[in-house]
């Protein structure tokens, strides 16, 4: 974990610790660790617009009923929400300390008073490396060891394959009503990756939105999405302009 690791909110850690109660009432003794991701490690989270995004690990493959029993536990209509909404990722011991390609998790569990319930279990995602780097550069540990001593270091090569497909992902859900209806989240993202490419840090959105607002080619853009996101600015993105900055920074991500 990062010395600078911010404390949690109030409300969020009361909400966190029962999560993790939760979590650790399902998986007893296997239970290694459970830490912060996204923009709650990265201290960009916003409660109105922001989810809470939390990783775990397993000592093993999780069984059926743990499958069937963890997501029942922590379903927004059990256990509400205070943010947008959870977003848990559930990876074994074997899978963190050797990131296999492509990259493998045990469960994800998305819910939220306005997403309902969704899991998905025993999948691959090159994207969740980029919440294991998150984790083990920035966050903060709810349950076990300091994720920098529990998850393996992403290598570089693999770190540009997630924001790849991250970038890729946004490129494909624009002004999607339910996941970026202004367009300001693809403009962010595609900030996150530009800083990435140019520094190598892993920063949050919105500082690496402020970096960018500074240099030509990017600043009004990035500037009227932190307006945006920060409710400084009510009118949408222009559509042109953000799937022509996605259109610069993917080929970027694309090389080898």
């Amino acid at each position: 974990m990062s010395a600078a690791a911010p404390p949690l909110p109030g409300l969020i850690r009361a909400y966190a610790g029962l999560v993790t109660e939760a979590i650790a009432q399902t998986l007893g003794k296997n239970l290694m660790g459970i830490a912060t991701t996204g923009s709650l490690a990265l201290d960009d989270f916003m409660p109105e617009r922001s989810d809470i995004d939390l990783i775990a690990v397993s000592r093993r493959p999780l069984s059926p009923a743990e499958r069937r029993d963890l997501p029942a536990r922590i379903d927004d209509e059990v256990l509400p929400c205070p943010a947008t909404g959870l977003d848990l990722i559930v990876f074994t011991r074997q899978q963190v300390s050797c990131l296999p390609r492509p990259m493998p998790f045990e469960l994800a569990v998305t819910t939220g008073a306005r997403w309902g319930l969704d899991v998905v279990g025993a999948a691959m995602d090159a994207e969740m490396l980029l919440d294991l780097e998150i984790s083990r550069r920035h966050g903060h540990a709810l349950h076990g060891p300091e994720p920098v001593a529990l998850l393996k270091e992403v290598p570089a090569e693999r770190l540009r394959e997630a924001l790849l497909v991250a970038l890729t992902w946004q490129r494909d859900h624009l002004f999607n009503p339910r996941h970026d209806p202004r367009g300001t989240e693809g403009v962010l993202a595609a900030c996150r990756a530009r800083h990435w490419l140019d520094t190598g840090d892993l920063v949050s959105k919105t500082v690496a939105g402020r970096r960018l607002a500074q240099v030509p080619g990017y600043g009004p853009l990035a500037g009227a999405a932190l307006a945006r996101r920060s409710g400084r600015m009510r009118t949408s993105l222009r559509g042109k302009e953000v799937r022509e900055l996605l259109a610069n920074v993917i080929p970027e991500l694309e090389k080898t």
